[in-house]
């Protein structure tokens, strides 16, 4: 098992290493554009402001995705070489949620969920590329290597994409959650309790009280502002 783990391992690592230079490439031609756009390599010394002007708009935007994008390739290593305990976890949580059986029939999906994700992540990570590599060295494919390879990041780029989607959409709930605790007054719960009083305040020639999204998305930044600015 320890060294399914370490092979699982060792392919996801390799995996975020290409993500790696697929980032850093994309980076650095983002500020050879910047050059470009502001003149420094033309012997006239042309420039276009509004395209020199957008691509230093745009620096900020790529560094925050891709810094995030090798964020969520360093918690997929993680979960792989922890044998999928954030995945489990989701998983039970699900499970717990949507059923209320004893503590034998949890155990047994916890066992089920637990071999479920085994044989994903097998089938993922190495069954599906290496019967690709022997079916094309079977037929005498010649560019077999290459179609392994693709066949390799195309699986594994899949089971990214997933596991980066069920985070931050937990992460989001988690969030969404915390806000619910913090300002219950824009909660849905208390849907009726607003409408009444926007009544009242109708009545009393009072502007009535609208929570929105926007406000939500606001109290968002604000507290995450705070988080990150505070000691």
């Amino acid at each position: 098992l320890n060294l399914l783990r370490l092979t699982y391992t060792a392919v996801a690592f390799l995996y975020v290493g290409f993500l790696f230079v697929l980032c850093f490439q994309v980076l650095l031609f983002l500020f050879m554009d910047l050059v470009v756009d502001a003149g420094l390599t033309d012997d006239y010394g042309s420039t276009n402001p509004l395209k020199f002007i957008g691509t230093l708009l745009s620096v900020p935007v790529f560094l925050y995705g891709l810094s995030t994008a090798m964020a969520l390739g360093g918690a997929f290593v993680a979960d792989v070489w922890g044998g999928h305990a954030w995945l489990r976890h989701v998983g039970q949580t699900s499970l717990s949620s949507s059923s209320s059986s004893n503590h034998d029939d949890g155990h047994d999906q916890s066992l089920q969920l637990f071999l479920a994700l085994e044989w994903l992540t097998i089938l993922t990570l190495l069954g599906i590329p290496l019967t690709t590599c022997i079916i094309a060295l079977w037929v005498r494919v010649d560019d077999w290597w290459q179609i392994t390879l693709l066949t390799w990041f195309s699986c594994v780029t899949v089971y990214y994409v997933v596991f980066s989607f069920l985070l931050m959409f937990y992460e989001v709930q988690a969030a969404w959650l915390i806000l619910h605790e913090l300002h219950p007054e824009d909660s849905v719960e208390h849907e009726e309790e607003e409408k009444e009083n926007d009544l009242e305040n109708k009545d009393d020639n009072k502007e009535p009280r609208k929570a929105s999204i926007l406000t939500f998305l606001i109290r968002a930044l604000h507290h995450r502002e705070r988080f990150q600015y505070s000691a």
